[in-house]
């Protein structure tokens, strides 16, 4: 009789000690897609313009990314910054999370607000608001 109440109990345990956050989700089925965030940068004329350095902060987790890099589309010129991926999901919340742009060019640092969401139980990231294009001036 001991011996089953041994087993129960540790069975017991160990389905408890399996629940990790993320994994009691109430979702539907994800697609495979990898999504990025991109914003695309110009300057005042409308030309695409790259910035000398582009830093991010999420204000909640005080989360740094440092240099985020530049992409040039190369049959259009259009300059790109990914600022945030799936792979970053779980550094957002899921009710979103401000995020902060540092753009520094030759003259002057400025920036720009993003509202990103994730979390542990999103299948993808979401741009809750922000614009697609920042002017560099």
């Amino acid at each position: 009789m001991k011996s089953k109440l041994y087993i129960l109990i540790s069975m017991l345990a160990f389905l408890l000690a399996c629940d990790k956050p993320g994994t009691n989700c109430q979702q539907g089925a994800c697609t495979q897609e990898f999504r990025m965030i991109n914003i695309q940068t110009q300057d005042q004329t409308g030309k695409p313009a790259v910035a000398l350095k582009v830093d991010a902060i999420n204000a909640r987790t005080k989360k740094q990314y440092s240099n985020i890099k530049s992409q040039t589309n190369p049959f259009n010129g259009v300059v790109s910054y990914t600022i945030a991926t799936d792979g970053e999901k779980a550094d957002f919340s899921e009710k979103g999370d401000k995020l902060t742009i540092l753009f520094t060019t030759a003259t002057t640092t400025f920036t720009s607000d993003f509202v990103i969401s994730g979390g542990n139980c999103a299948c993808h990231i979401s741009k809750i608001s922000g614009t697609n294009t920042i002017v560099i001036e």
